[in-house]
């Protein structure tokens, strides 16, 4: 395929400026098709009319080089790979015949591609005969036309491959797209794009067999070798009749999937690869009554501490103060479970501040493990009962990563690039949102050798001029949501072209920056907006949760608008040591680069566990561009006493 950059110019021609009848444009492959038709009719008046015929030097080396120069300027427009995007349909067990008469059609263009490169005019004419009968007409003909596997029968086959033969390929790919974890197993493969892979394909093999068995009908009528021109018109009703029946089917079968692109749990999750964590956001922490309020007295209740902060450590002297973690910042919704209990400190590099408690009772806060555990009692002062309180931490500092960046992400549409993939990923303690960018090419195409994960910008919250609320989002108890949105392009010429998080209320919303562009050229437009979600919603429950990474499997919920409050884990099962929901930051980018046409957030898990939230992408909508459009042939007259002018 060629690549060039496209300068960023204003559209004139894009169907919301020019009316509905612009709207539709054709995929390349289709284009490819009305183009050789055009071309067709073109060489059927010349081989027909016999005045316009003899005042050429060569006829036939005109047909030639009519066809040499639609493969050179036409067809290589398209991918060269023969398996291009086919890795789900590849799965199915009927897909090895339907492969083995690509491959036949495939190596056939390739010899008439080569043909048509050696018959072409040489420099030095005194070598004319010998270059050009390399691969002669007679035998690309016979070829063709005759050979056991000739185009004409080969192209059925495919088409009898993927819709007609029982079973046909496209029922077994729909079988497998309808398997439980077909996302699982093909995570950057969106199901819409399936079905226009194979569509691009066999609609390529059957274009490629067609223009074959086209030239070798012209060749014979002009070396007269008996009348071709109704074999040449039947020839197109049938291909007419294919095409009709293949765009309907497959434009079905492609409305009836979706493009959403979304990442299933890992095999094994492993932290800073597969996931990361908002920590120390709120965190449970043992603090005895005498030292939640400025007094130091004992005549309350745990549960009388809903907002305060801690005083210091009463028994300064005592083993656990000594090795305790102080919060500094916040402490709320303190209760009392028990007066005695054991606790096990965790590691002072470790964001959790206990491994768990154990009380008297026997009762445990947390998993046991080996622990040098410190004992924590409550005690009297004179007549008054000093308790121990479970309460939670809301503590910024050098061990709470809570932070998320509100800066805009943007493709570099200067040189024509869209959003391709999305990730989460945690930098300098710092979350972002990281686009993948591709150049844009005609017919939505990507250029592949352009595709780059966008370096997210390297500041950290203490850097010079970095402000809260403008450079970056700071959660604590009171602003800790973010919503679960899909945001959607609202037309057909419009993809992504960048993404960022934004404030409502104090509360992290998605927005996404479209673009129009047209499809025929690929070329943006200067014109963009913006979408935002409507945010709120249900809340998405997650009680009494454990850490996500012990799920079996996480479940996503699709539902919209709904959002998250981000929470501590559960005080029996984990000692509320953890912040949960965790990030899934693994990668949600299409297997072929692809323009997007949404891109959101949701939130998955599993009952009894804290979940994930993670980015979900929907790739372009190729099937709104397929259309039955074939033209009729133009009247063909046929004349008689026609010169034989090509080789044999």
């Amino acid at each position: 395929m060629e690549l060039k950059h496209f300068a960023i110019v204003p559209l004139l021609c894009l169907c919301g400026l020019s009316g509905p009848a612009m709207c539709i444009e054709n995929l390349l492959v289709d284009q490819l098709r009305l183009d050789f038709l055009r071309l067709e009719d073109e060489l059927w008046d010349l081989v027909l009319d016999r005045n316009h015929r003899t005042g050429l030097d060569d006829p036939g080396l005109e047909i030639i080089s009519k066809f040499h120069t639609f493969d050179n300027t036409k067809m290589n427009q398209m991918p060269q790979g023969l398996l291009h995007g086919l890795r789900v349909a590849r799965q199915a067990d009927t897909f090895l015949l339907l492969y083995s008469d690509l491959k036949t059609i495939d190596d056939m263009y390739h010899k008439f591609r080569k043909y048509l490169s050696k018959n072409m005019m040489p420099t030095n004419k005194e070598d004319y005969n010998e270059y050009r009968r390399e691969i002669s007409t007679t035998d690309m003909i016979d070829d063709i036309l005759y050979d056991v596997n000739n185009v004409n029968k080969t192209t059925r086959q495919i088409v009898g491959h993927v819709f007609t033969d029982q079973p046909d390929l496209l029922w077994k790919i729909l079988d497998i797209l309808s398997s439980d974890d077909f996302n699982c197993k093909y995570p950057n493969q969106p199901m819409q794009q399936v079905f226009y892979n194979l569509y691009t394909t066999v609609a390529l093999a059957d274009l490629k067999g067609y223009v074959m068995a086209q030239f070798a009908y012209l060749a014979l009528r002009v070396q007269e070798k008996g009348n071709h021109t109704e074999v040449a018109l039947r020839a197109r009703n049938e291909y007419k009749l294919r095409v009709n029946n293949t765009i309907s089917t497959m434009r079905g079968a492609i409305e009836i999937t979706s493009g959403k692109i979304w990442r299933c749990d890992p095999k094994h999750h492993v932290k800073g690869v597969t996931y990361d964590e908002v920590t120390r956001l709120l965190q449970g922490h043992i603090q005895n009554e005498v030292d939640l309020n400025e007094d130091g007295t004992c005549t309350g209740t745990c549960a009388d501490y809903y907002s305060t902060k801690s005083y210091g450590c009463y028994d300064g002297e005592s083993e656990y103060c000594k090795k305790m973690k102080p919060c500094y910042g916040k402490i709320l919704d303190c209760r009392f479970v028990e007066s005695n209990l054991k606790a096990c400190i965790a590691p002072v590099w470790d964001s959790r501040r206990y491994e768990y408690i154990e009380f008297k009772s026997g009762l445990m806060m947390g998993e046991k493990s080996r622990c040098n555990n410190k004992n924590v009692f409550s005690w009297n002062r004179w007549f008054v009962h000093c308790s121990n309180c479970i309460c939670l931490c809301d503590e910024q500092g050098s061990q709470s990563d809570r932070y998320f960046s509100l800066r805009p992400v943007m493709a570099d549409v200067q040189y024509n690039r869209v959003v391709t993939g999305l990730r989460f990923i945690k930098h300098n303690r710092i979350f972002h949102l990281q686009i993948q960018e591709g150049e844009l090419l005609p017919y939505g195409y990507i250029d592949n050798s352009t595709v780059r994960w966008v370096p997210v910008d390297d500041f950290r919250i203490t850097t010079p001029g970095v402000k809260k609320g403008q450079d970056y989002h700071t959660m604590d108890h009171e602003e800790r949501t973010m919503f679960m949105d899909n945001l959607a392009v609202e037309k057909q010429n419009h993809v992504i072209t960048g993404v960022k998080f934004d404030l409502k209320g104090g509360n992290l919303q998605l927005k996404i920056n479209v673009r129009e562009f047209d499809f025929k050229s690929g070329q943006l437009s200067y014109n963009f907006h913006h979408l935002s979600g409507v945010g709120y919603g249900q809340k998405i429950d997650i009680s009494y949760p454990d850490i996500p990474i012990k799920a079996p499997h996480s479940t996503p919920e699709w539902d919209y608008p709904t959002f998250v409050r981000f929470t501590h884990t559960d005080f029996n099962k984990d000692l509320a040591q953890t912040t949960v929901p965790f990030i899934d930051i693994q990668d949600v980018a299409p297997e072929v680069a692809l323009p997007l046409r949404a891109l959101g957030i949701y939130y998955k898990g599993k009952k009894g566990y804290g979940g994930f939230v993670a980015p979900t992408i929907t790739t372009y909508d190729f099937g709104q561009h397929l259309e039955v459009d074939f033209p009729e042939a133009n009247q063909r007259i046929d004349q008689e006493e026609l010169f034989k002018v090509l080789p044999n």
